[in-house]
């Protein structure tokens, strides 16, 4: 499937992409809206938290939406939470859902979540989906890698009833994203969402158990990539953080997915490499689609405050209605 050509345009002062980044969070308002808040029991003993909003207009062809929301994030952050309301105005039914730790409760386990664990993804994705004919899956961020990493690493096993993928603003390559998250803008203005609550949480969750991690090392942890040498590789068994984000980027799995894929990923992306904007791999693969706005930021894509949906859950509307 060729590159999409990309519909996208923006005001002249939104055309950077830190101010597309930071500015949706301090505009988005949480609307008022109702869902069931659920829990399961995962294989190994910890607990998995989800939020399920079902529309009372359903699709001849009930369908469903989970979507996985990114690094340090829950499902029921605001914009999640909106798309939820959007997209139950259209007849799906959305599940989101708590990756481990997240959500303001500590799990019951050593392990927290990275990228190329999509257990827990494919353990809910198997649990919820018994009424449903069509299951589409949309990740944001660090939650695209993990939907990415579940279509790909073993595509036989994905369950039959996924109908299409649709990842925002996510990394392909974690190394490559590493070094762009570096730069002394980024440093600067990123670290402090991320770290500071990764940092606290371990540490918290070694006074209830024993974590094989250096808690004097994680006390002094300053960036994301010391928080892959310190946290994720001990505990998950990778050589170093190098090794973690090495195996866990989806980028080498993307040819073997089966089902269609929408990759939306902004050029001005401040935490995406080039290997993020896999254009050759979508001219001749299918089942691919990518559309790389010059603009857009990081789940940004504000176009007018006036505007009642943002730019990409248009796009993801559009594609689930696609022909293919």
């Amino acid at each position: 499937m060729p590159v999409i050509e990309s519909s996208y345009t923006c005001h002249q002062s939104l055309k950077n992409g830190h101010l597309q980044t930071i500015i949706p969070f301090f505009i988005r308002r949480t609307p008022k809206h109702e869902f069931e808040k659920r829990t399961l029991t995962t294989p190994d003993g910890d607990f998995l938290r989800y939020y399920k909003s079902s529309t009372n207009s359903p699709l001849e062809k009930k369908h469903l939406i989970i979507i996985s929301h990114g690094l340090e994030g829950n499902g029921r952050d605001r914009y999640i939470v909106d798309m939820m309301k959007k997209f139950n105005s259209h007849g799906y039914d959305v599940i989101s859902w708590d990756m481990r730790s997240c959500g303001g409760a500590l799990n019951r386990t050593q392990k927290f979540y990275n990228a190329q664990d999509y257990h827990d993804l494919k353990f809910l994705i198997d649990s919820v989906t018994e009424d449903y004919v069509h299951v589409s899956l949309m990740g944001i961020s660090l939650g695209g890698a993990i939907t990415a990493n579940y279509l790909g690493r073993h595509p036989e096993a994905v369950n039959h009833k996924i109908y299409r993928g649709f990842i925002l603003s996510s990394p392909m390559d974690l190394n490559g994203c590493s070094v762009k998250l570096k730069t002394e803008i980024s440093r600067h203005i990123y670290r402090h969402v991320f770290v500071y609550s990764m940092r606290k949480k371990v540490i918290e969750k070694a006074k209830l158990m024993e974590l094989p991690v250096d808690l004097n090392k994680v006390r002094n942890i300053k960036h994301i990539d010391e928080f892959d040498e310190y946290v994720t590789a001990p505990i998950y068994g990778y050589r170093d953080g190098y090794h973690y984000r090495e195996e866990a980027s989806p980028i080498a799995h993307l040819e073997k997915i089966r089902v269609p894929l929408y990759i939306l990923n902004a050029y001005d992306d401040p935490f995406l490499s080039e290997e993020s904007y896999p254009y050759e791999l979508a001219q001749r693969k299918s089942n691919l689609y990518l559309e790389v706005p010059k603009n857009g930021g990081h789940v940004g894509f504000i176009k007018s405050p006036s505007e009642k949906y943002y730019w990409y859950e248009q796009r993801i509307l559009d594609f689930l209605k696609m022909k293919i």
